[in-house]
């Protein structure tokens, strides 16, 4: 049994790759053949609702950063994900992911916005794209969103913890005793 998501350049592209040329022979030859039974399986993928945690040093998750590193940040993710119109993207991302009903941004809100970006860039869209792609092949997939909050600040290790129970390890350094029984009602 393989592990997904993986790049294979027919369902996820490599995104350092040049832009790929789509015809019949491309999907037919590329590195795909391990998704011959994908419909088949079942398919359970699930997000917190911030996944990208370890993009960021323990500083800037600790007190946050300005507009400018915020933007230096957001032009690198852009250069890095996409091929044209770049600047219309960088504008577009800006834009949309700002809390216009502050007039000034403090550190930790422009934190949390350059955490959103990068977490439905990175994760979020590439997930759905593959639940979309796999329920339009006629398998049964099923998406679980998991938003605890437990005191300021979450670890998406945490959420996996709690949703799992994990009872072959010692949690009771991350969830309280109650958080623990209640997962295990949730999953049995």
């Amino acid at each position: 049994m393989g592990f997904a998501p993986f790049i294979d350049g027919t369902i996820l592209l490599n995104p350092t790759s040049a832009p790929p040329t789509t015809t019949a022979s491309t999907v037919a030859t590329s590195a795909g053949f391990e998704l011959a039974d994908f419909p088949e399986r079942d398919l359970l993928f699930g997000l917190t609702s911030t996944e990208s945690y370890l993009d960021l040093n323990a500083q800037d998750l600790e007190f946050g950063f300005n507009e400018t590193k915020r933007d230096r940040i957001l032009r690198t993710y852009v250069r890095n994900s996409y091929y044209y119109h770049l600047n219309e993207i960088f504008s577009t991302l800006k834009n949309e992911y700002t809390d216009w009903e502050r007039p000034t941004q403090n550190p930790l809100s422009v934190r949390d916005a350059t955490l959103d970006v990068l977490s439905d860039g990175h994760t979020a869209a590439p997930l759905i794209r593959i639940g979309y792609l796999h329920t339009m092949s006629g398998g049964k997939t099923f998406f679980l969103h998991f938003q605890h909050h437990s005191g300021e600040r979450d670890f998406p290790m945490v959420s996996i913890f709690i949703l799992f129970s994990c009872s072959f390890i010692d949690i009771s350094d991350y969830v309280p005793s109650v958080q623990n029984s209640l997962s295990l009602q949730t999953i049995y």
